[in-house]
């Protein structure tokens, strides 16, 4: 999950980036084909969402994002 609240752009236009990410973080650590999916979420109410979702095990996010909406990181 990528989130960067007040960056420009939105999903379409990351997307393809995050998708790259995802399929060299797989190739690099050996895992099987599709086993990584990743989305971005310009608004901090959509990251947020995304977070809360049973299979979100991983976030990038502006540090002032977490500071802002007092995420527990630790």
């Amino acid at each position: 999950m990528f989130c960067a609240p007040g960056y420009p752009g939105g999903a379409g236009d990351a997307q393809p980036l995050i998708d790259q990410f995802t399929n060299a973080a797989v190739a690099i650590s050996g895992w099987p084909a599709g086993s990584l999916a990743a989305v971005y979420d310009p608004t901090e109410e959509g990251g947020l969402g995304e977070l809360s979702s049973a299979d979100a095990v991983l976030a990038f996010v502006r540090i002032h994002s977490l500071w802002s909406t007092r995420l527990n990181c630790i």
